[in-house]
């Protein structure tokens, strides 16, 4: 019977330990009191003793008696009463008021006497003073481990100012070079050996299969260290400040002290990265205009802040695992027992579950089952929790998960309302899988270049699930082409969008309606004040060119002097009959438009009069199609444009965007084209939608 009553004796102290933190002072009280008798036959602070304690005037004149004459601060005095009263109600079932308490304090105080080494064999009937000296190392004791466990707590905040940091500096860059036309960072060899190039050769968006089988995603170089330091700060803020020695109070095991500290560490070092987390993965990220950070780049920092978070909540649990297996520990199976613990080791698993089913190839393979997961998952994590601390404090990390994804969904529903709620769109196929939606553009919607909306399909004829699935798409808005309609083209895939066509198929026409619910705009709302001497370059790849196009639109409505390329590299040639409005209102306002083919030459069948009516046949004849029946080198394309930029004594910016693997490989050839001896400054934005 060894094993179950140690593990008895410990298990209080796991729940003290989370408790004790609270108020050094009334802490120190309640140890120092609890070694006298007060016939309860029990000097520890189990649930038995707290009932016997809580209901003794005289241990209730005496510990609070302790505590008032033990600090001249009344604020300290009442948090310290209510900490005792609040022991009360959870061990004891007493529900003491802080009125009351300053009753038993005075009451107790027509009876005060010296404690007397007596006092610890037989019952006290009375209220004792406290020994100053004695009570100075209960004091003195409890402070060194309160101030052991508030560094850690600022250990917590530590990683959280990490990120407020990164966000400020990203902040200042995004703000000086959209309002003010400032652009901070003009050093070439920064771009082209930290801010472009991959972690990885030039695999970035997509996935690189190690060995053919282990799927590996890289980040750029900027954001790898970013995320780099994080992870250094992580595991040295986690390396020093433990430094309680025994003998102590709480515990006379070394050991478990040691174990304890650590497990304080690691615990409050997590939950701090709660709202960094829900923060950096909800499309309403405050934070995203404010400092220019794409989408895709909160979404790596949240799984690497969720991968820390998970690591240090597995050494959190495996502390006590370890300790409750152990001979001192007295064995799992009464550890089990405790409602805390079973709700902490559901959080952990919870929180491994969130973090493995999130991966990008689980996540692209099976959306649909992931979307589901992820949002329950969620939910079940923080009600773990909230029932793991629920009696030890901190809710304000959890109380910060609620707040943000409640925050996400009424800011959802507002976006949807503003948007004007469920809207009829007229759904046109127009060819090689390609689908174009134009819905009338609702009032409160202000359009911006590089703007994207989510879009729920509403139908009662679909699988149930599909209308709680939202897909981003770049948003066109030209007044003089689409009138007060926006307009959004897309690539046909599985699931809801393979619906679409379908329904498209079955109808027999060319268009049908169906209705939506548009969620946005979202993107960087911080408008381009200050006016820009440089060049753009926009190059893109199939429908890429929806979200290079509207950059051109804006700078067309600025500029009377138009110096701007635009590339546009397709493997259909019919792309050009239902984009042709488009790209001929660049042409009339003197766009240097190139159109570069890469199909064979034995699968050119795309230009056939049933697909193609006579103006938009007569425009795609005066453009200019460079046919290479294969993938262009893009190097070559990007080392022309800068060489043009300094001729004419211009920096150049470079808009792209396309599929993951022209994205990969427009970034290598920008980042492989700037030399050291260039004489202009060259920037890169890219429009990409992949995370």
């Amino acid at each position: 019977m060894r094993i179950p009553v140690l593990a008895l004796a410990y298990l209080p102290l796991v729940v003290n330990a989370l408790v004790i933190v609270d108020s050094a002072l009334a802490t120190a009280c309640i140890y120092y009191d609890k070694t006298f008798d007060w016939g309860c036959k029990s000097t520890g602070n189990g649930k038995r003793a707290y009932v016997c304690r809580c209901s003794n005037v005289n241990w209730l004149g005496t510990v609070t008696n302790c505590i008032v004459s033990n600090s001249d601060s009344k604020n300290v005095v009442d948090h310290a009463l209510r900490h005792v009263s609040q022991r009360c109600k959870d061990r004891g079932d007493f529900n003491y008021s802080l009125e009351e308490m300053y009753a038993f304090y005075h009451n107790g105080t027509a009876y005060l006497r010296d404690p007397t080494p007596e006092d610890l064999k037989r019952t006290v009937n009375t209220t004792l003073k406290v020994d100053p000296q004695e009570f100075n190392w209960y004091y003195t004791k409890f402070k060194l481990f309160n101030d052991a466990v508030e560094k850690s707590q600022w250990c917590g905040w530590a990683l959280v100012f990490y990120w407020v940091a990164v966000i400020g500096a990203a902040t200042i860059f995004n703000v000086s070079h959209r309002i003010f036309g400032v652009r901070l960072m003009r050093w070439n060899w920064v771009k082209k050996h930290i801010a472009l190039p991959s972690v990885f050769a030039d695999y970035h968006e997509r996935t690189y299969f190690f060995c053919r089988f282990v799927p590996l995603n890289f980040p750029t170089r900027l954001h790898g260290m970013v995320v780099t330091v994080f992870v250094v700060l992580t595991v040295l803020l986690c390396c020093f400040g433990y430094n309680v020695k025994l003998p102590h109070p709480f515990t006379t095991s070394q050991w478990f002290m040691d174990l304890d500290l650590i497990s304080y560490r690691v615990d409050l070092m997590a939950i701090s990265l709660f709202p960094v987390i829900y923060f950096f993965g909800i499309r309403n990220n405050p934070f995203i205009p404010l400092s220019g950070i794409s989408f895709s780049t909160f979404n790596f920092y949240h799984k690497w802040n969720a991968y820390a978070c998970f690591v240090l909540a597995m050494i959190h649990s495996l502390i006590w695992i370890v300790y409750s297996k152990s001979e001192e520990g007295g064995g799992f199976k009464s550890w089990w027992s405790g409602a805390y613990i079973k709700w902490g080791l559901f959080a952990t698993v919870l929180a491994g579950l969130l973090v493995i089913h999130s991966e990008k190839f689980i996540r692209q393979r099976t959306y649909e089952f992931f979307l589901i997961l992820h949002k329950l998952f969620n939910i079940f994590f923080i009600v773990c929790m909230y029932m793991h601390i629920k009696d030890l404090g901190w809710h304000g990390w959890i109380w910060s998960m609620v707040a943000i994804y409640c925050f996400e969904r009424v800011a959802r529903i507002i976006r949807i309302v503003l948007a004007g709620g469920i809207k009829k769109a007229t759904l046109t196929d127009v060819g090689d899988r390609v689908l174009k939606i134009t819905v009338e553009k609702p009032k409160h919607f202000k359009y911006y270049p590089g703007a994207y909306v989510f879009i729920y399909f509403v139908s009662g004829k679909d699988a149930w699930f599909y209308p709680f699935q939202s897909h981003p798409f770049t948003v066109l808005n030209t007044p003089k082409i689409d009138g007060d309609n926006l307009v959004i083209y897309f690539k046909v895939h599985k699931g809801v969008t393979q619906q679409l066509l379908n329904r498209i198929f079955l109808s027999g026409k060319e268009s049908i309606e169906y209705k939506v619910l548009l969620e946005g705009p979202y993107g960087n709302t911080i408008p381009r004040l200050a006016a820009t001497d440089r060049r753009y370059v926009g190059a893109s790849a199939g429908l890429g060119v929806a979200a290079v196009y509207p950059h051109f639109v804006s700078l067309l409505e600025k500029e009377s002097c138009f110096t701007h390329s635009f590339y546009w590299i397709i493997n259909d040639l019919s792309y050009l009959h239902w984009f042709s409005h488009e790209l001929k209102y660049l042409a009339e306002r003197n766009c240097e438009i190139k159109i570069i083919y890469t199909r064979s030459n034995k699968a050119d069948k795309e230009l056939t009069p049933e697909l193609i009516d006579s103006a938009s046949e007569k425009f795609v004849n005066t453009l200019d199609i460079q046919r290479l029946f294969q993938r262009p080198n893009l190097k070559e394309i990007v080392e022309e444009q800068i060489l043009l930029s300094s001729e004419r004594l211009h920096d150049v910016t470079f808009i792209s965007s396309g599929p993951s693997t022209f994205n990969d490989h427009f970034r290598y050839a920008v980042k492989s084209s700037i030399t050291s001896e260039l004489q202009c400054d060259v920037d890169l934005e890219e429009e990409s939608y992949t995370w």
